[in-house]
């Protein structure tokens, strides 16, 4: 009896190692597959991140010169330049929109500088280009809109109403945006042979918000760009804005 006891305790202890063993290497397995899907996600991670980030740098330069633009600052051509440059080097690592948004007020200001009727075309239809890209994957930036707008102007008659559709979807974008105002407003009135009646209410809704937002600003507006007689026109019974623009 005593020789059957201790084969069975043998047996049943190789029967053990081996479960053990057998267990250790299921969950290994399980183990090297969830590093391995780790790994995997870090680099995905990476992939994505890594070209991103290093668009987001190559902004860097001419961020210091949008600010100013911004501002209302004065700058020259080469500083547009090394904001051009800035955005399409951004661009080249990943499809930023930062980067096509920027590049479609860059193009608008080259355009409206130029001298020569062939590049004032060109920055024009570049600056229609980056516009409809930032309009495509954020429809409701006011801003974008309105670049495409006046870039559609600058194309001639032919592109009027093109020009009339993304300054309604400006508007809608944003009804009150302080900083569109008096353009839209100067846009409104180019375009007003084209207004149907609910765009004219808009447009005198828009010059009202111009003049109640800065006055002061406003009156300079029209007295530089000509337009304080049609302020006066858009703002019907309105004696003493009238009085405040004429005099």
């Amino acid at each position: 009896m005593g020789s059957v006891t201790i084969l069975g305790s043998g047996v049943s202890h190789i029967a053990l190692t081996t479960g053990i063993q057998q267990l250790s290497m299921i969950k290994t397995v399980p183990d090297r597959a969830l590093s391995a899907l780790f790994v995997s996600c870090c680099l995905f991670l990476l992939y994505i991140a890594v070209p991103r980030f290093l668009s987001d740098l190559m902004l860097v330069p001419g961020t210091p010169i949008l600010y100013r633009i911004s501002a209302g600052a004065t700058v020259d051509d080469q500083a547009l330049r090394v904001l051009e440059e800035s955005r399409l080097q951004a661009l080249e690592f990943s499809d930023n929109l930062r980067a096509h948004a920027d590049l479609a007020s860059t193009y608008l200001r080259r355009a409206q500088r130029s001298e020569d009727a062939d590049n004032r075309e060109r920055f024009a239809r570049l600056s229609i280009e980056a516009s409809i890209k930032t309009t495509k994957r954020s429809p409701q930036n006011p801003y974008a809109w309105m670049h495409l707008s006046v870039a559609q102007l600058m194309l001639g008659p032919d592109h009027r109403a093109e020009a009339l559709t993304a300054w309604r979807q400006s508007v809608k974008a944003a009804p009150f945006e302080p900083r569109l105002l008096f353009q839209r407003f100067q846009i409104g009135v180019l375009l007003y042979e084209e207004l149907l009646p609910a765009d004219i209410a808009v447009l005198q809704e828009q010059t009202r918000l111009g003049y109640q937002w800065w006055n002061y600003k406003f009156r300079a507006y029209c007295r530089k760009h000509g337009l304080t007689e049609w302020a006066i026109f858009l703002m019907p019974g309105d004696e003493e804005a009238a009085k405040y623009l004429g005099n």
